[in-house]
């Protein structure tokens, strides 16, 4: 990625890299500054084959899922809706075997989520949190940039809490803050410590945060 600024100050840039988290500040002079990028595993096709309830069923994939059964995970359907955030807790493999789940099984939702129509295809993806030394001052944010070459979705967590949620719908789409003079600072009075990525792909995925602060 190419972020390109004629403001001063520090950019922070958030990767992740199969789970394995980067974190880099840098101060830029006025001119172009370019940093890597990570990649993000594809996503699980399959579809909704049981429907015990709004926030329980069975997921089967189409081919054997890498899954360890420790992941919190996403859901994101056909339709362009998604579930998001569903820990370990509230899923469990119940066919195939870890690193080759043919099917999961769903017994909660977080929130008021619930799950999509009986048979609704969709792709299921583990979070990866970028956690190494992130502090991204909310009240120091000039501008955020959040890229993806492929759909998917990133959240800004403080202290637990989603402070905002990114959603790419396009290959090589892009979240961005501002988008217009005056636009309100989404993560004003927080400190984001964690950017939690998934991606709504069979294609392994590039996503990147980069955050330029005051």
């Amino acid at each position: 990625m190419t972020l390109a600024t004629s403001q001063t100050g520090q950019i922070q840039t958030l990767a992740s890299l199969d789970g394995v988290s980067t974190n880099s500040t840098v101060n830029p002079a006025g001119n172009t500054v370019q940093k890597p990028i990570g990649a993000l595993p594809a996503g699980s096709y399959g579809q909704l084959t049981t429907h015990s309830s709004s926030t329980a069923g069975v997921f089967t994939f189409s081919a054997p899922a890498n899954l360890q059964g420790t992941e919190m995970l996403a859901i994101f359907w056909a339709d362009g809706t998604y579930i998001t955030d569903i820990p370990n807790t509230d899923w469990s493999i119940t066919a195939g075997t870890a690193g080759a789940a043919t099917a999961i099984t769903i017994t909660a939702l977080p929130g008021s989520q619930t799950l999509d129509a009986l048979n609704t295809y969709g792709i299921v993806a583990p979070a990866q949190n970028v956690t190494n030394s992130v502090s991204i001052v909310g009240s120091d944010a000039q501008m955020l940039l959040i890229t993806s070459t492929q759909p998917g979705l990133c959240e800004l967590l403080a202290g637990g809490t989603v402070e905002l949620t990114a959603v790419i719908v396009t290959a090589n789409g892009f979240y961005s803050w501002p988008q217009y003079s005056g636009q309100t600072n989404p993560i004003s009075g927080s400190t984001i410590t964690v950017a939690r990525m998934y991606n709504n792909s069979q294609t392994a995925a590039t996503m990147t945060v980069a955050a330029l602060l005051a």
